[in-house]
């Protein structure tokens, strides 16, 4: 089995971008790809609103900014309501806990790992 996989996805429309997040962490989830985990950058075609998983759309403030020319799509994830713009360049990580050390397996514990994990990408 292949340790992980990086996948770079420019320009995706908003609709696409949630879409692959979501096979990929279904994927590794149901252990239907050959990867322990997926690292995935990509940029927004045009903007768009990810809401999170558990967000409940009637408690989002400031809905007169809305319009309908801007989706407003749930993510797979959790969290709060993010604006996505074509300038970004947005990362997901898709995983499963036995990639991290058994004590370190809360969310906090692995948001900080990732956050301190140093990268090299070779071009």
């Amino acid at each position: 089995m292949v340790n992980g996989y990086y996948y770079f996805t420019p320009n995706f429309d908003p609709y696409l971008n949630m879409a692959v997040d979501e096979w990929l962490f279904d994927s590794i989830c149901r252990h239907t790809v050959h990867c322990r985990a997926a690292l995935r950058l990509y940029s927004w075609l045009f903007p768009a609103i990810t809401i999170g998983y558990n967000q409940d759309f009637s408690e989002i403030t400031s809905k007169e900014y809305l319009d309908e020319q801007l989706p407003v799509i749930r993510r797979i994830t959790g969290g709060r309501a993010i604006y996505h713009e074509p300038s970004e360049i947005t990362f997901s990580l898709s995983a499963g806990l036995d990639i991290f050390p058994a004590e370190a397996r809360t969310m906090s514990c692995t948001t900080g790992l990732i956050s301190e994990s140093k990268v090299e990408l070779l071009f």
